[in-house]
């Protein structure tokens, strides 16, 4: 009987191994299995939007940002323009959780980036910087890569002088400086030539020059730092719309100052605050008039540009009662109202859409290689938290969907939509442990029946468990049921790796805690293959 040699080509692969005729296409991954590589540009967005602070459990940060920057700067020697564009599209449309990422890019792009790039370099970064913290940033990154130079002068000149009047007064009264650098510091090497009286007049007042004419927010802060009596400080602060950092400090720890604050406070100020005004007992049961003004800033920010994960790194912080600061404990009783409204105001801040219709299996890696590391810097949001938030959010614009869990087999976490976060983030803590095989939601439909427009892999792509490769899996899934099934794959961690398969088109990749990644998903799974 003649030997049939195709089939052990056909056979499925392993995750261990990688799929045969495919080998140049795969890489081993950090935890030793097989993964297909994400372009050099979806790499860029996973920077963007994920960053590269702290250890993932297979990586140092070490590691992790060195790949990442070499991978920019092969974006940056593809094409530096483009670059440039999508680190700016980034924060102008809120979909990251921190500037940092792209700030950073945009320095080195003052380095490595040619005629081109540079030339729409300062445009960029009066967009990407929106604060003296963020020009301050990266001025300092900048300036470790190259000295000063026209480029540079240039950038910075521009982020000041392309301010109106009115916000550039605001932007100096609020921060004197950042980062080492003061805004006289800036000034006096960047040499803006002022774009009006009004410029003209703010820039000598930022250098400590006698200046005429000062309007906006500076004239508020020379007003308040005159004041002595406590009525005639809330005064002032209501009738300027003061923001909290140009208020004298000895004033803070008052209550009828915090009450004068909170009515105009931006959403941002408001949810940094929290603790503190919790503290001094402002936002209590004992007022409930500043409970409602909160609750409701909270929900409903109007235009304000918040991202989810600000939300949430808020509510982390407040439902706990207490932290430390400076080296100084804070205690506070929690209201629940408030965690409430944070969590409403997290989903809220999601991009809307509309519901698909389609049926959506969502699967959250629990093993334990999403037990380390945190999403944009923030301490305890390790990737299998933030997976589960997402997963959550997710699922609350889709009627027809099934949330589980994953490790090396499946794991039943008990979360709905209707689950609270913080017992949602508790429950998957409790189970954050194990090998990982990211297949398992498509081997668990498949074993039960389920038919799936699209399974949504919530992961850090560092699946090596044994089993079948998720793309060999999802072939078999789309013959077993006949259907165009999808696949997307969130990636939790700024790698390049990716459980999905390049040249499928029905497969997307999709970086972690990217704002608009429901109305990105929404779209993909209506599409046709």
């Amino acid at each position: 009987m003649p030997r049939n040699y195709g089939s052990y080509i056909n056979q499925p692969t392993p995750q261990s191994q990688p799929i045969f005729g495919r080998e140049s296409e795969m890489k081993k991954n950090n935890a030793g299995g097989y993964s297909f590589s994400v372009d050099h540009w979806t790499m860029l967005d996973r920077f963007l939007i994920l960053g590269a602070e702290g250890n993932t459990y297979y990586a140092s940060e070490r590691q992790m940002t060195l790949s990442n920057v070499h991978n920019l700067l092969q974006c940056i020697s593809d094409d530096g323009s483009r670059v440039v564009t999508r680190a700016t599209q980034m924060v102008l449309e809120n979909r990251v959780p921190k500037r940092t990422p792209a700030l950073f890019t945009l320095s080195l792009i003052s380095k490595y980036g040619d005629v081109r790039a540079q030339s729409i370099l300062p445009s960029a970064i009066s967009i990407a910087a929106r604060t003296l913290d963020d020009l301050t940033y990266f001025v300092s990154e900048a300036r470790r890569l190259r000295g000063w130079g026209p480029v540079l002068r240039k950038t910075v000149a521009n982020w000041y002088n392309s301010r109106t009047p009115e916000d550039l007064s605001y932007a100096l009264a609020k921060y004197v400086g950042r980062n080492g650098w003061t805004n006289a510091d800036l000034l006096r090497v960047s040499h803006p030539v002022p774009s009006s009286q009004a410029h003209n007049a703010l820039y000598r007042w930022a250098v400590g020059k006698p200046a005429e004419g000062l309007t906006g927010m500076v004239l508020a802060k020379e007003a308040l730092a005159r004041v002595t009596r406590e009525s005639d400080m809330v005064e002032l602060i209501t009738h300027f719309r003061a923001p909290r950092e140009i208020v004298p400090t000895h004033w803070l720890k008052s209550k009828n100052i915090w009450k004068a604050l909170l009515p105009h406070m931006g959403i941002t100020a408001l949810l940094r605050n929290l603790a503190n005004l919790s503290e001094d007992e402002i936002l209590a049961y004992s007022n409930w008039d500043v409970v409602d003004l909160v609750c409701n800033a909270l929900e409903n920010p109007g235009n304000q540009r918040v991202h989810p994960i600000q939300y949430l790194q808020a509510l982390m912080v407040y439902s706990k009662g207490s932290m430390v600061a400076h080296g100084k404990s804070k205690l506070w009783s929690v209201v629940p109202h408030v965690l409430t409204s944070l969590e409403n105001g997290m989903y809220n801040a999601f991009k809307n859409v509309k519901p698909t219709g389609k049926t959506f299996y969502y699967g959250v890696d629990v093993s334990s290689s999403m037990r380390n590391g945190s999403i944009a810097a923030i301490e305890g949001l390790s990737p299998a938290l933030g997976a589960a938030v997402m997963a959550m959010a997710l699922a609350r614009t889709e009627k027809h969907h099934i949330i589980r869990g994953f490790t090396g087999n499946m794991v039943d976490l008990g979360i709905t939509p209707a689950t609270s976060l913080s017992d949602a983030l508790d429950k998957v803590q409790l189970r954050n442990f194990g090998s990982t095989n990211a297949a398992i939601p498509i081997r668990d439909a498949m074993a039960n029946n389920i038919p799936v427009d699209a399974f949504v892999i919530i992961t850090d792509n560092e699946t090596w468990g044994n089993g079948t490769h998720v793309s060999q899996l999802l072939n078999q899934y789309r013959q077993k049921f006949g259907r165009p099934t999808k696949l997307i794959a969130i990636g939790m961690t700024a790698t390049e790796f990716t459980v999905t398969d390049p040249k499928d088109a029905g497969s997307l990749n999709v970086a972690g805690f990217d704002a608009a990644a429901p109305q990105l998903i929404a779209d993909f799974a209506a599409q046709g293959l």
